[in-house]
C-alpha cells in the first residue's frame, strides 16, 4: 500500500502532464522489487487510470480479477465517471505498476448499469500497451487486462459521459 502512495501521486502527474502538453510520458525510474526490499508482492492488481486528451485521468472501479493466486468475482459494474470524450479521442491506460500485458480488450455497453443480451460490443482489442480510441456519448467502459509471465488477469469499468 506505501508503493501505491508513492507511485499513484507520481504516475497521475505524469498524465496530467501528457494530457496537457501531449508529450510523450517521462522516463520511469526503476524502482526495486517487492522481493529485493523483503515484501511479498501484492495479491490485488495495480491500480488502471484511463485518460484522453483534455479528459480528467480517472482510476477505474476494479472488478473480477485472479492475480498472484488471490481472486474476486464482480458483476459488471457501473464503472467510475469521467467526462464525455471528444469525437476520435485516443484513450490510454497507464498501469501503478510495470507489468508486462499479455492482451487488453475494451468493451462498452449502456451506461450504469449491467448490459442485457446482446447490449455490449467490443470496440477494441490488443498486446502490449493499451490505447485505443474512444467512443463519444454515455457508456460503461469494460478494460480486461491479461498479464504476462501468468500473473493473472483483471478488469476495471468508467463510466463515460458521467463525469
Amino acid at each position: 500500500m506505501k508503493l501505491l502512495g508513492r507511485v499513484l501521486p507520481v504516475l497521475l502527474g505524469a498524465l496530467l502532464a501528457i494530457t496537457a502538453c501531449g508529450a510523450p510520458p517521462p522516463p520511469v525510474t526503476p524502482e526495486p522489487s517487492h522481493t529485493a526490499r523483503g515484501e511479498p508482492p501484492p495479491t490485488k492488481p495495480p491500480v488502471a487510470v484511463l485518460s484522453f486528451p483534455g479528459g480528467q485521468p480517472t482510476a477505474g472501479a476494479l472488478g473480477t480479477y485472479i492475480y498472484r493466486g488471490a481472486g474476486s468475482d464482480a458483476p459488471w459494474l457501473p464503472g467510475e465517471p469521467m467526462a464525455v470524450p471528444p469525437a476520435g479521442a485516443l484513450g490510454q491506460v497507464f498501469l501503478s505498476e510495470p507489468l508486462k500485458v499479455a492482451s487488453w480488450r475494451a468493451r462498452v455497453a449502456p451506461a450504469g448499469r449491467a448490459p442485457g443480451i446482446g447490449e455490449e460490443r467490443e470496440i477494441a482489442t490488443g498486446e502490449g500497451p493499451i490505447a485505443f480510441e474512444l467512443p463519444t456519448g454515455t457508456w460503461t467502459l469494460q478494460l480486461s487486462v491479461q498479464f504476462g509471465d501468468g500473473i493473472g488477469e483483471a478488469t476495471w469499468y468508467w463510466r463515460l459521459g458521467q463525469g
